[in-house]
C-alpha cells in the first residue's frame, strides 16, 4: 500500500507530484526525472515515447468502444447519475471540438465520447454531467510541477487560454446541455467564470453546479512573482505540512487559504473525510485505490475492500452527501475488472437497501452507536427512521439504544417484518441467518422518523445516491 494524498501532503511536499500514483497524472510524473514514472515510461516505452503518441491506441480502442456496456455497469451499481471527464489536466478532449488548440494541432478525439456516452447514460434513466478542467492544461503550460505550489503558478492565465476555456464551455453546454457541470482546479478569470455560469443556467435551468469555480488570486500572485516565489512557496509548505499555528502565522493565514468559489450549487468533498452532518449538500469525491480512474500497476490489494466502501457510502448519505466513484477503462475500454467488482458489490447491497438511501436526508442525529458499541447512521424519509448499522456481535444481536417508538413496526431491510424486545427507548433486534455477514445492516422505524426531527435544520431535501465517474 503506498501513501495516502495526506500522507503526501505532509510528508513530501517538494516532490509530491513525483510520487502521486495517480494515473491521471502520469504525464506530469512522467517529465521529472527523478520519479518512479520517468524511469518507468522509459522502460516500457523508450527515452523518445512523447506523451502524445499515446493517442494513437486510445482512439484505436475507440472504435470498438461501447458506452451502452458501461451505462448497463452503472445502472447495475445504483447510479443515478455520471459525471464524464471531458477534459483532464493534460488538455485532450474527449469530443470532437472546433475550438483550435494552439498548441497541439487535434488535441482531441474523433469519436464523441462525451456525446455518446450521455446518450447511453440517458438511455438507461440516469442524469449526465461534465468535468473539465478549467486551471489545468499542460498543453499550454508544459513544464512540469513536483509540489502544490508549483502547481498554483502553473495555472494558464493568458488572454488566449481564457477564450479557449469559455469557448470550450459555451460547446459542451450547447450541445450536450450536461445536467452537472463540474470544473476543476478554478477558473482563469472571474468574468469567463460568470459568463459560463449565466449561459450554462439559461440553456439547462435545471442543472447543478461545483464548487469549483475559484479564480486566481493573491497567493497565485505571489507565487508566479519572480521575487516573491521563494518566501510564499516556503509559507505555503509550512502552513501545508504544519498543524494550525497561533502563533506568527495566524494574521498571515489568510494568504495560504484557498480561494473560494464564485458560487456553487453543492460542495465538492475530494477526498476529504466527513466529520459532521452539512447543511449543504455535498458530493464526497472517492478514488476505489490510489488512482483516479485506472492505473494497470496498482495491485488489487490497494483498491478498497467491500467492507469499507459500502460503510463510506452510508456514512455519505446520512451527512447530506452523495457519493462519488471515480473508474476508468483498461486498455481495450472496459471498465476495469477489479474496479467493476467493486461497482458490483455496492449494487448487490443496494438491491436490499436503497430504500435507506435514495429519496433520504439527514435525521437529527447524523452518527451513533448501539450498545454493543458498534457505529451507526440514520437517515429518514417521509417520516419513517432508517437505522444503518456497521455490522452485528457474534450471536447476530444489535441493541439499539433511544430508539423511538414510532409505530411499534421494525422492518429488516431485506427481509422483512423482524420480531423485536423493547426495553423502554432500547430495542434488541436478532438477526436471520445470512445477515451476520453484511457490511451495513438496514432496520425501519416506521413513524420513526417524525419524533425529533421537529425544529432541527437539515440539508435541503434531496435525491442521494452513488454516482460514477469516469476519467
Amino acid at each position: 500500500m503506498g501513501l495516502s494524498n495526506h500522507e503526501l501532503f505532509n510528508r513530501h511536499y517538494d516532490d509530491l507530484y513525483a510520487l502521486t500514483p495517480n494515473a491521471a497524472w502520469y504525464e506530469n510524473a512522467m517529465k521529472l526525472p527523478d520519479s518512479a514514472t520517468a524511469r518507468y515510461h522509459i522502460g516500457r516505452y523508450g527515452r523518445y515515447f512523447p506523451y502524445s503518441d499515446f493517442r494513437e491506441p486510445f482512439e484505436r480502442m475507440l472504435l470498438s468502444w461501447d458506452p451502452y456496456d458501461w451505462a448497463r455497469q452503472f445502472k447495475h451499481a445504483g447510479a443515478r447519475y455520471v459525471i464524464l471527464t471531458a477534459k483532464h489536466h493534460d488538455g485532450y478532449l474527449l469530443w470532437p471540438s472546433k475550438v483550435r488548440n494552439h498548441h497541439r494541432d487535434d488535441w482531441h478525439t474523433g469519436r464523441d465520447v462525451v456525446g455518446d456516452l450521455a446518450e447511453a447514460v440517458r438511455a438507461h434513466d440516469m442524469a449526465f454531467g461534465i468535468y473539465y478542467s478549467g486551471g489545468l492544461d499542460w498543453s499550454f503550460r508544459p513544464k512540469p510541477v513536483a509540489n502544490y505550489g508549483e502547481m498554483l503558478a502553473s495555472m494558464p492565465r493568458s488572454k488566449r487560454y481564457r477564450k479557449y476555456v469559455r469557448s470550450h464551455y459555451y460547446e459542451l453546454i450547447d450541445r450536450y446541455k450536461p445536467d452537472i457541470l463540474w470544473n476543476g482546479m478554478g477558473y482563469p478569470d472571474r468574468r469567463g467564470a460568470l459568463s459560463v455560469l449565466s449561459h450554462y443556467y439559461n440553456v439547462v435551468p435545471h442543472g447543478v453546479v461545483n464548487d469549483g469555480w475559484s479564480v486566481p488570486g493573491r497567493l497565485h500572485d505571489l507565487l508566479s512573482g519572480r521575487w516573491t516565489r521563494r518566501r510564499t512557496e516556503a509559507g505555503l509548505k509550512a502552513h501545508l505540512m504544519a498543524p494550525p499555528s497561533t502563533g506568527k502565522w495566524r494574521s498571515r493565514r489568510t494568504i495560504y487559504e484557498p480561494a473560494s468559489s464564485l458560487h456553487s450549487d453543492f460542495i465538492g468533498m475530494e477526498y476529504k473525510e466527513t466529520l459532521s452532518t452539512s447543511d449543504q449538500k455535498f458530493e464526497a469525491v472517492r478514488k476505489l485505490g490510489q488512482s483516479d480512474g485506472y492505473n494497470q500497476n496498482e495491485p488489487d490489494e490497494n483498491l478498497v475492500g467491500e467492507t469499507d466502501l459500502i460503510r463510506q457510502f452510508v456514512d455519505t448519505v446520512a451527512k447530506n452527501g452523495n457519493f462519488q466513484v471515480n473508474v476508468g477503462p483498461d486498455p481495450d475500454g472496459q471498465i476495469a475488472t477489479e474496479q467493476a467488482a467493486r461497482l458490483g458489490q455496492i449494487g448487490d447491497w443496494l438491491r436490499d437497501n436503497e430504500e435507506a438511501i435514495s429519496d433520504t436526508r439527514p435525521w437529527a442525529a447524523g452518527e451513533g452507536e448501539t450498545a454493543g458499541g458498534l457505529s451507526a447512521r440514520f437517515t429518514e424519509c417521509d417520516g419513517d427512521l432508517y437505522i444503518l448499522v456497521f455490522g452485528c456481535d457474534e450471536e447476530g444481536e444489535i441493541v439499539l439504544m433511544n430508539v423511538p417508538r414510532g409505530d411499534g413496526q421494525v422492518t429488516l431491510l431485506g427481509y422483512g417484518t423482524i420480531a423485536t424486545e423493547r426495553s423502554g427507548p432500547h430495542v434488541r433486534v436478532m438477526l436471520p441467518g445470512g445477515f451476520i455477514d453484511r457490511p451495513v445492516i438496514c432496520l425501519k422505524i416506521a413513524g420513526g422518523g417524525h419524533q425529533v426531527l421537529r425544529n432541527k435544520r437539515v440539508g435541503r431535501r434531496e435525491s442521494s445516491g452513488v454516482q460514477e465517474t469516469v476519467s
